[in-house]
């Protein structure tokens, strides 16, 4: 809040008691209006915009930990209130999923090590792999593809086990497709926008 107001309206100083109100009632100085619930401030001076704070504070987690249905099930069977707060914050920071994909990206080499003592396993990543790339060509965005298999398999299920001989999981197909190395997945987005710009 002291950068906005020094950068963006040459305050000489960022003042917290003249240029801030946390609620309650309001000097005539005081241009910034802060949400605890958010970690969001308003400026009278630039009417219409929130700035986020990016802070994590106790109430955003409150808040997220009542409201955030995507949080629920990281929450489920924890009961202890610090590692729920912990959980919480690290939804909310971003590294509840930066954590996620690197362990996608690194378990990949691992599988592929595996699956190569198992031939048919093999046979089938390489099969459904090889749909779930001209299939990217075609639609352009993963969860797509995801619901095109889905359907597939439920529409035409002996069509699908000839692909990949068995009904395979959403989370399956998941791991499938992080698994391709990534200049085939470029290659496919690559057809795909240029089909798209035709």
């Amino acid at each position: 809040m002291g950068e906005h107001v020094r950068g963006t309206h040459g305050f000489k100083s960022f003042v917290i008691q003249r240029d801030l109100c946390l609620g309650g009632f309001r000097l005539p100085s005081q241009c910034l209006t802060w949400n605890s619930a958010k970690a969001t401030f308003t400026c009278d001076l630039c009417p219409g915009q929130v700035f986020s704070s990016g802070l994590v504070t106790p109430e955003r987690i409150a808040k997220a930990e009542r409201f955030d249905p995507a949080l629920q099930p990281h929450l489920a069977g924890i009961n202890d209130p610090k590692e729920r707060d912990e959980m919480t914050r690290r939804s909310i920071d971003g590294s509840l999923n930066r954590e996620r994909l690197r362990d996608l990206r690194s378990s990949g080499p691992k599988r592929r090590a595996a699956s190569l003592k198992r031939p048919v396993v093999e046979e089938r990543r390489r099969r459904v792999q090889a749909w779930l790339l001209e299939r990217y060509a075609e639609l352009g965005v993963l969860e797509h593809v995801l619901d095109a298999a889905m359907d597939f398999q439920d529409r035409d299920p002996d069509g699908w086990r000839h692909i990949a001989f068995s009904r395979l999981e959403r989370v399956t197909l998941r791991r499938y497709w992080y698994d391709i190395d990534s200049p085939e997945r470029d290659r496919a987005l690559e057809i795909f926008e240029r089909n798209r710009a035709k």
